[in-house]
């Protein structure tokens, strides 16, 4: 099964990847060999079917992963349990989750079914290990899906 998006987290100093049969992937750099990124340190599989979509949110270090199984996987994949990865479960979309980007407090997201759903950190939770998302809006008005969504904060 091939990969099918990446991206690349500089606090994590850390390579993510989503493969076509659901799988995650990261990489770290290491310190020796020429500063190089060694062979996977870790796999999740929190998807039934491929991964389209990543993101990355800094200000609460937790990764995003969209999948042909319409769900955002919310994850925390940083912390010393596997089995403690998985923060939520986002659902909303109709389709595949194809695109996604975080602005701020908001997790952007597109799907085949031609919706992009604004996702807010729930308020009350701040002191909590990590946020809760909810759905702000659901825009439903494209007469096709959005391929790739970028912002600038």
């Amino acid at each position: 099964q091939g990969l099918t998006c990446f991206t690349f987290v500089a606090k994590k100093n850390c390579i993510v990847a989503g493969s076509a049969d659901g799988r995650i992937y990261f990489w770290r750099r290491t310190l020796r060999a020429g500063d190089e990124f060694a062979l996977p340190y870790a796999q999740f599989q929190y998807h039934q079917g491929p991964i389209r979509s990543l993101a990355y949110d800094a200000d609460s270090s937790v990764l995003f992963t969209g999948g042909s199984d319409r769900k955002i996987q919310v994850m925390a994949p940083w912390t010393a349990e596997v089995k403690d990865s998985l923060v939520q479960s986002l659902t909303g979309h109709g389709g595949t989750v194809i695109s996604m980007d975080v602005c701020g407090p908001r997790l952007f997201s597109s799907s085949t079914d031609g919706s992009v759903i604004i996702w807010v950190k729930s308020e009350g939770r701040e002191l909590l290990l990590y946020p809760w998302y909810a759905i702000h809006q659901k825009l439903t008005c494209f007469s096709s899906w959005i391929n790739c969504m970028q912002f600038n904060p």
